[in-house]
């Protein structure tokens, strides 16, 4: 098959990273041929391999664990297969999260996918240091909130607000191309706040094929998670954020951060930079 399209998902066990196993089977926003589990196992009781700079796992503890990990990926895949008999599955079982970079440095992954429940701004900040390290690290990522509910009955719906990254990033610029396999959407909003960013999102708008999808531009001085909150009714959402990369304050603190745009309850594809 040509333009085979790969998604990755980062799990621990937990069941709060086993939500995007549910997001990726009830929803339908994606289409892919092979889902790569990623099985981040933290390590216990660490061998330091001096010369080499390595850590070493003479653990009997650890490789227990490391057996665990295998059996719960086996009941993963068979969940999976049962209501996806026909896409491929591959795994990785890693000892640390630093691992994900090197994977995805391959470049053969799509997107990767990571739940999270919905924290306070204290836990965001200082509790949640995986979910802040895979942000920094992976793009495309996509936030899945707790307790999502798709409706396949509804039209599905790619929110994007304007930015002077949005229109370099591959996602948005793969709504141009006829032959895209990996997105599945009925409309797109492009949400902006002054006359110029109309200006090209509409030239951008003019490029895509005709009567592909929908096209919606709303006008908006609001706080995007208050303006989300007004369009997901009677549509499934999905919000695209191409952020320009600020200060630490300005990404945790602003009326527009990360942790304002998550608590709009919503799945957000952290783009491209």
């Amino acid at each position: 098959m040509e333009n085979k399209t790969k998604i990755l998902i980062i799990l621990d066990g937990s069941e709060e990273n086993e939500r995007s196993i549910e997001f990726i089977l009830k929803s339908n926003f994606f289409s892919f041929d092979e889902i790569s589990l990623f099985f981040i196992l933290n390590p216990v009781n660490p061998v330091n391999q001096i010369r080499e700079k390595q850590l070493l796992y003479h653990d009997f503890v650890h490789d227990h664990g490391r057996k665990l990990a295998n059996m719960y990926v086996d009941k993963i895949e068979d969940l999976i297969l049962s209501k996806m008999a026909d896409v491929k599955i591959s795994r990785s079982i890693v000892n640390s999260k630093t691992n994900i970079i090197e994977r995805v440095s391959l470049q053969d992954i799509s997107f990767s996918l990571l739940s999270c429940s919905k924290q306070n701004k204290l836990n965001y900040l200082f509790a949640s240091k995986n979910f802040n390290y895979f942000l920094r690290n992976i793009r495309p990522i996509i936030f899945i909130p707790e307790n999502y509910n798709f409706d396949d009955k509804l039209n599905n719906n790619l929110v994007s607000k304007y930015s002077n990254k949005l229109f370099t990033s591959k996602l948005i610029n793969s709504f141009i191309n006829d032959e895209n396999n990996l997105l599945n959407f009925n409309k797109l909003t492009f949400l902006f706040s002054k006359e110029n960013e109309k200006v090209e999102i509409e030239k951008f708008t003019d490029k895509i094929p005709n009567n592909k999808y929908d096209i919606e531009l709303i006008k908006t001085n609001e706080k995007t998670s208050e303006a989300l909150e007004k369009i997901k009714n009677n549509e499934n959402l999905i919000f695209n954020y191409a952020p320009k990369i600020k200060s630490y304050f300005w990404n945790n603190f602003s009326r527009n951060s990360n942790f304002s745009l998550m608590n709009s309850k919503l799945p957000i594809i952290f783009n491209n930079d």
